[in-house]
């Protein structure tokens, strides 16, 4: 398994391991009326941050014989709010996002990449290192207690398409 900084040739494939990911470990936790109409394409903003200039954050992909296997997109804290979302790097760092694709769980892919972010995050300079999970994603909470994340208390509300799903705030505290 290797690993590199991903590319804007990559945003498609990353896209649909994210998307592939989502169907099996949402699957009767997030409603069908959302998991079957994941967007395919990346948006502007997606591709903006894999351009090299852009340096407050970052991706990295893992691959084997020349397919990716899984992601990880690290950066500043994501303040959310009625106005959208405002970086906050004064908050510390968070892993926007990780998935791999659900053929290669349980293979050490998903520990790689959390490494390569991690490491990106306190070469950053950005603490503490927190992540947000889906409450009744089991899979994630594991994963993530594994590697070191505690549940701190926070809550917060995702709303997909019209539904509201809670989310529990993971802080890392070391392993």
């Amino acid at each position: 398994m290797e690993l590199r900084r991903a590319t804007v040739d990559d945003a498609e494939e990353i896209y649909r391991i994210r998307n592939r990911s989502w169907r099996v470990v949402y699957s009767g936790i997030i409603s069908d009326r959302v998991l079957n109409v994941l967007p395919t394409r990346p948006n502007d903003s997606f591709l903006h941050g894999l351009k090299d200039e852009v340096t407050d954050r970052d991706t990295f992909v893992s691959f084997e014989d020349g397919h990716l296997t899984g992601f990880i997109t690290v950066g500043p804290w994501r303040e959310h709010g009625d106005d959208g979302m405002e970086l906050r790097p004064d908050l510390g760092g968070e892993i926007w996002a990780i998935y791999a694709d659900p053929d290669h769980w349980r293979t050490g892919v998903g520990k790689l990449l959390l490494q390569a972010g991690m490491e990106w995050l306190h070469e950053h300079d950005y603490q503490p290192i927190r992540l947000w999970v889906v409450d009744k994603n089991e899979v994630g909470k594991a994963f993530y207690r594994k590697n070191g994340f505690a549940f701190d208390g926070g809550e917060s509300e995702l709303r997909l398409r019209g539904q509201i799903y809670y989310q529990h705030r993971f802080t890392y505290q070391g392993s």
